[in-house]
């Protein structure tokens, strides 16, 4: 390991990174539930994760992918880190891509272990952040576990989804976290041990939220016994694995002692994680500047354009429909208005009528330019504004002029492509574009959108 890293660690922090070291060296047991170990052992620069990572998944097959899903959640957001940290090694890609297959199609997660899904969740957020599973994931989330919608769901299982969502987005869901946060507090402040020693993952990761929340922090009692227990853990685990004979502690009879959770290797691991978060493994300042870095770049990460297009199916390659699953993921993940520039549309207009008779408040507006269109495609594009105006109550205007593609997802997203919404564009011919979250981007998209929304005329479906 990294000497000069050490050295600016806690005794208790070092003394559990050795002995971690040492277990793998004497035991070389490189197995998949050990993955939150080899992720800290390689924070500090141990050749431990590198051997782990060319070993694993050598037996994993779609039923074990599952299994991980539903008997160990705590090492997936770990092992996606440990993985992505680590340039994705080929040896061990298709074995992620199995997993995080197996997860997308959950989507909403349960098993044997009660309330997973935020877990999971978080997990999601690490590995394919800009997925539909992972909005989907998020909503589920969101919908099932607030407590600022229903005060009956205050759990302190809810506490690794927080860090999920300030992990997706800090800007977007920062007063979320922030109310969220303090209800957990209002829930333990008043016996705070009991998640401080029975819940030690848990209360450590409340303890990372305090650090990296800008606006929440821990009351100083609850936060200094966390960190007690935390101490107090690693301390029991050190003696647990100086005193016991390696042979001992990788034995299956072993995991089902009293002693397990001191011999185990994946609490301790977090415990770990969870020190370095608050000073024993780098300075305050520096587990901070971690944090803003991180927000830093998934900022830029989040806001970088991305080229997307429309491929048909053909001999020298497969088929590509990047734009309408762009174009589709956003109408349906809108929240408050969703702008749609095209000057025909025959595809996604069953789910813009769902949205706008559906409950919820997205206003859709439509700008098009019917008098494009000849003979038979014009009836289709005729009949089909025709339904989406009465649909909409008269958010259908149309312009001799409108040439231009694009969707506009609230004031987040933005899709301007060569294609309308309609299948032989979105399907059967060559189409690209341009998809983004840059804010100044959306902005002027906006803009230039409303200017042409109105000068346009509203369509009148009895004179079409």
């Amino acid at each position: 390991m990294n000497e000069a890293k050490l050295q600016e660690c806690s005794p208790t922090v070092t003394r559990t990174l050795e002995n971690l070291e040492e277990f793998y060296s004497e035991t070389e047991e490189y197995r998949v539930r050990h993955a939150p170990a080899f992720w800290i052992l390689d924070r500090f620069d141990s050749d431990k994760a590198e051997i782990f990572l060319n070993q694993f998944g050598e037996d994993l097959d779609a039923n074990f992918a599952d299994y991980l899903l539903v008997e160990l959640s705590n090492i997936l957001t770990p092992l996606y880190r440990l993985y992505i940290e680590n340039q994705k090694p080929k040896s061990c890609t298709e074995h992620i891509e199995l997993i995080h297959n197996v997860q997308k199609k959950k989507q909403q997660f349960s098993g044997h272990i009660a309330n997973e899904h935020p877990r999971q969740f978080r997990s999601l957020v690490h590995i394919d952040p800009d997925s539909e599973a992972t909005q989907r994931a998020c909503n589920h989330f969101l919908e099932n576990y607030n407590a600022d919608e229903d005060y009956n769901k205050q759990d302190i299982n809810s506490i690794p989804g927080i860090l999920g969502l300030m992990e997706l987005n800090y800007q977007k869901y920062e007063n979320i976290t922030r109310t969220w946060l303090q209800y957990i507090e209002d829930l333990i402040v008043d016996d705070h041990t009991t998640i401080v020693n029975n819940r030690v993952i848990l209360a450590g990761e409340l303890l990372e939220a305090s650090i990296q929340h800008r606006k929440y922090s821990l009351p100083q009692s609850v936060a200094t016994s966390i960190e007690s227990r935390l101490v107090d853990y690693c301390a029991n685990f050190n003696q647990t694995v100086e005193e016991s004979d390696f042979d001992d502690l990788t034995s299956e009879d072993y995991y089902t002692k009293e002693e397990r959770s001191y011999g185990a290797v994946m609490t301790p691991s977090y415990v770990v994680n969870s020190l370095t978060a608050i000073g024993h493994g780098y300075s305050v300042s520096g587990f901070e500047r971690e944090w803003e870095n991180r927000l830093s770049e998934k900022e830029q990460e989040r806001t970088r354009s991305k080229f997307v297009s429309t491929l048909p199916a053909m001999e020298m390659w497969g088929r590509k429909r990047e734009i309408q699953q762009k174009a589709e993921s956003m109408i349906n993940s809108s929240e408050e208005e969703l702008r749609i520039s095209s000057l025909r549309i025959d595809m996604l207009h069953e789910d813009l009528i769902d949205i706008v008779e559906s409950d919820t408040d997205v206003e859709v507006k439509i700008l098009t330019n019917t008098g494009s269109s000849r003979g038979e495609r014009r009836k289709m594009a005729n009949a089909v504004m025709n339904e989406l105006a009465r649909r909409t109550k008269g958010n259908v205007h149309e312009h001799q002029l409108v040439h231009a593609r694009m969707v506009i997802a609230d004031d987040r997203e933005l899709l301007v492509s060569s294609a309308d919404l309609t299948r032989d564009q979105l399907a059967d011919e060559f189409n690209s574009g341009i998809y983004t979250k840059d804010p100044d981007a959306v902005e002027q998209a906006i803009e230039a959108f409303d200017e042409m929304w109105s000068s346009g005329d509203k369509l009148n479906p009895r004179n079409s």
